[in-house]
C-alpha cells in the first residue's frame, strides 16, 4: 500500500530541496547579478549513491548563454529507458533567452537498484533469513515434505540436522535482485515532462518566467500531478516475495544440513560421517551413493528420491509468501518546481529522492531548464530582422484587412497549444498516413506567413518547407523515413522558423490520434495503439486539458482487436479551442504481465 507520511513531510522537504540545489523565491540580492548563462538538462540521476549521471544537456558550459540543441541522445541513461530526450537553448540578443527540456517515455524499473537492498534484507533488523529458515524448517519436521521424501535414506542412517543459515543467506542473496524486481513497483515512469525557463526583454529589463508540464508521471506506482505539494512523501508498505521467485529447489537443498549416523550404511558407503548438504548427497558429486541403491526399498533409487524431494518442495515454494519490511521503498518527490531568485529562473520537471531501508537508491531530477536575466542582454539593441515577404491573400479576403486582424488566430488552435509555454513554435503531431509522413505544428502569431523548414534528425536532412497559415498552423506531407531507422529513436522530425527550433517528435510511438473532429454537440476522436497490445477490450480514457499540466477524463472507449479505437464525447459548451489526448495501458514486451501508461500527443480542436 502506498501512502503519504505527513509527519515526516516538513523535514523531508527541507532536506530534499537543499539537496537538489533549488532555491526558494527571494528578493534580488545586493550582490552582483548572475552573468549570462542558460542550460537545459534532460536527466541528472544517481543510482545507488554513485556519482550523478547527466544525460543530454544543451549548452553544458552554462555560461555564457549560447544557442545549442541536444536531441535524440538516450545512450547516457544506461539501464534506464526513455523514448526521447530533447534539450534546447536559444538567444536573440536584446530580445530574449530561452531554455527548454523535454523528456518522453522515461522508465526506471526497480531492477536498476535491487542490488542495493540485498545487504539490509539478509542481515540486521530487516533480515528475511529468520522467516525463510522458519519456512524451510517446517518441511524438515515430522510429516514435512522433505522429511517424508528422504525417509528411505533416513532408514539407512542419513539424518537432517537443520538449516544452514550461512548457506541460506548466500542462496537468498543470489536470488533477491530478480525476486525484488518482480515484487516491487517501478521507481519512475514519465510519459512527458516539459520545462521552460525564459528571460524576455521589456522596457530595457529582463522579465523571468518559467513553466513545467507533467503528463503520465508515476513514482512508486502512484500518480504525480501539478497539485501535489513540494516534498510529497511516498512509501511501499505492503509487498511480498514469493519463495518460488526467491529460492529454487536447488537453493533449498543447498541450505539443508545432513549428517550420516556413525557406522551407518550411508556413512560406510560414503567413507565418512562428515556433515554435508542435502544437495551434495542427492546429486552424488563423487558417484559414491549409487552403491546404496541396492539397499533401498524396491523401486527406490537416489535419483527417484531426488525427484520426490523436488515434487514435495516446488509447490511449497509456489504457495509461500514472505512479507517485505514495511517502508521498503521510500520517496520524497518535488513535482513542477519553477523558481526565481531575481537573477536566475530555474524550472525542474521532477525532483526525486528514493531510498530503501536507509540505502540511497535513486536521487536527482528530470527535465531542468535555467536562464539568467543577463542572458537576454536587454541593454543591447536587438539586431533588426528582415521583414518577411507578405503572404499572398487567399481569394475572398478583404484587400484592406490589416496584419493585426490576421494575428487574432480565428480558430484558436495555436493559441490553445502555446498558452502554457513561452516557446513560440511547437510540433504537435507526426504520424504515418499510407506511404507518407504527416507533420503538423503551430506557431506564435508573430510568425504567421513565415516559412517553416522541416527536418529529419537522421542526417539532419531538410525534408520540406511550408508556410505558417493565418491561424498559426503549418502542416506538410513528406516521404516516410528510411525503413532501417523507422522504428528507432533516429526517426524524429523538427521544424525551424527564423532561427527558432521545435523539440523533435518521434515518428514511431505506441499510441496515435488519427481523427479529431466536431459535429453538432459532439466530438469524435479516433486513433490506434501499436503492438504489443495488452488485449482487446482494454480501456482507453479520453482526457481534456483543463489547466496547464492537468487533464480530466471526459469519456471512455475500448481498444479493438486490431488496436484501433473511437470515442464520441460531448463538445464543451464554451471556449474557442480545446485540447484532447487519449490514454491506455500497454505491455513493454509481448506477453509481459506489467502494463505501462501510454498517451497520444495532445491535439487541439477549434470549437
Amino acid at each position: 500500500m502506498l501512502h503519504q507520511s505527513r509527519a515526516r513531510r516538513a523535514a523531508g522537504t527541507i532536506a530534499f530541496v537543499s539537496a537538489l540545489g533549488l532555491t526558494a523565491t527571494a528578493a534580488q540580492s545586493a550582490s552582483a547579478a548572475a552573468p549570462s548563462a542558460c542550460q537545459a538538462t534532460a536527466v541528472n540521476l544517481s543510482l545507488l549513491g554513485a556519482a550523478n549521471v547527466t544525460a543530454n544537456t544543451a549548452n553544458p558550459a552554462n555560461t555564457p548563454c549560447v544557442a545549442d540543441h541536444n536531441g535524440n541522445d538516450v545512450t547516457g541513461l544506461g539501464s534506464i529507458a526513455a523514448n526521447a530526450l530533447d534539450t534546447t537553448t536559444s538567444v536573440t540578443t536584446g530580445v530574449r533567452a530561452d531554455a527548454e527540456t523535454r523528456v518522453t517515455g522515461l522508465h526506471a524499473d526497480a531492477s536498476n537498484v535491487t542490488t542495493g537492498l540485498v545487504a539490509p534484507l539478509t542481515s540486521g533488523a530487516n533480515s528475511l533469513i529468520p522467516a525463510l529458515s522458519a519456512a524451510l524448517s517446517a518441511q524438515l519436521g515430522a510429516g514435512g515434505g522433505i522429511t517424508t521424501a528422504i525417509a528411505p535414506l533416513h532408514a539407512l542412517g542419513l539424518n537432517i540436522t537443520g538449516v544452514d543459515n550461512a548457506n541460506l543467506t548466500a542462496q537468498t542473496s543470489a536470488g533477491l535482485p530478480a525476486a525484488l524486481s518482480a515484487a516491487l513497483p517501478s521507481l519512475v515512469d514519465a510519459g512527458l515532462i516539459d520545462t521552460t525557463a525564459s528571460a524576455v526583454c521589456s522596457n530595457g529589463a529582463a522579465r523571468l518566467s518559467g513553466s513545467t508540464t507533467l503528463t503520465g508521471v508515476n513514482v512508486l506506482g502512484q500518480t504525480i500531478d501539478a497539485n501535489d505539494p513540494v516534498g510529497k512523501v511516498l512509501s511501499v508498505d505492503s509487498a511480498n516475495l514469493n519463495l518460488a521467485q526467491l529460492l529454487s529447489v536447488t537453493a533449498v537443498l543447498k541450505s539443508i544440513k545432513v549428517q550420516p549416523s556413525l557406522l551407518s550404511d550411508v556413512a560406510n558407503k560414503l567413507g565418512n560421517a562428515n556433515q554435508s548438504t542435502l544437495y551434495d548427497v542427492l546429486t552424488d558429486p563423487l558417484g559414491l551413493l549409487s552403491a546404496i541403491n541396492p539397499d533401498l526399498p524396491a523401486g527406490k533409487t537416489v535419483a527417484s528420491i531426488l525427484a520426490a524431494v523436488d515434487t514435495a518442495v516446488a509447490p511449497v515454494l509456489q504457495s509461500t509468501n514472505i512479507p517485505l519490511p514495511a517502508g521498503i521503498l521510500h520517496a520524497v518527490v518535488t513535482p513542477q518546481s519553477s523558481v526565481s531568485d531575481g537573477d536566475t529562473q530555474t524550472s525542474t520537471g521532477l525532483g526525486i529522492d528514493i531510498s530503501g531501508l536507509g540505502v540511497p537508491l535513486l536521487q536527482g531530477y528530470l527535465a531542468r531548464a535555467s536562464v539568467t536575466a543577463a542572458a537576454a542582454s536587454c541593454d543591447t539593441p536587438p539586431v533588426p530582422t528582415p521583414t518577411p515577404t507578405p503572404t499572398p491573400q487567399p481569394k475572398g479576403k478583404q484587400a484592406g484587412e490589416s496584419a493585426a486582424a490576421m494575428l487574432t488566430w480565428k480558430k484558436g488552435e495555436a493559441a490553445a497549444v502555446l498558452e502554457c509555454t513561452d516557446v513560440k513554435l511547437r510540433l504537435i503531431d507526426v504520424h504515418q498516413a499510407g506511404k507518407k509522413t504527416v507533420i503538423k505544428g503551430v506557431a506564435d502569431a508573430s510568425l504567421v506567413g513565415q516559412t517553416a523548414d522541416l527536418y529529419l534528425t537522421y542526417g539532419n536532412k531538410k525534408v520540406a518547407t511550408t508556410k505558417v497559415d493565418d491561424d498559426g498552423v503549418f502542416e506538410v506531407t513528406v516521404p516516410l523515413p528510411p525503413a532501417s531507422i523507422r522504428e528507432t529513436n533516429s526517426a524524429r522530425y523538427y521544424a525551424t522558423i527564423s532561427g527558432k527550433r521545435t523539440a523533435a517528435l518521434k515518428f514511431a510511438r505506441r499510441m496515435y490520434t488519427t481523427q479529431l473532429k466536431k459535429g453538432g454537440t459532439r466530438v469524435r476522436l479516433s486513433g490506434y495503439v501499436t503492438a504489443p497490445l495488452a488485449k482487446a477490450g482494454t480501456a482507453v480514457a479520453i482526457q481534456q486539458r483543463v489547466t496547464c499540466g492537468k487533464y480530466k477524463t471526459v469519456g471512455e472507449t475500448k481498444v479493438q482487436g486490431n488496436g484501433h479505437f473511437t470515442a464520441t464525447i460531448k463538445k464543451p459548451a464554451s471556449g474557442t479551442a480545446v485540447i484532447y489526448r487519449a490514454q491506455t495501458a500497454v505491455p513493454k514486451r509481448a506477453g509481459a504481465a506489467r502494463k505501462y501508461a501510454t498517451y497520444t500527443l495532445p491535439q487541439p480542436l477549434a470549437l
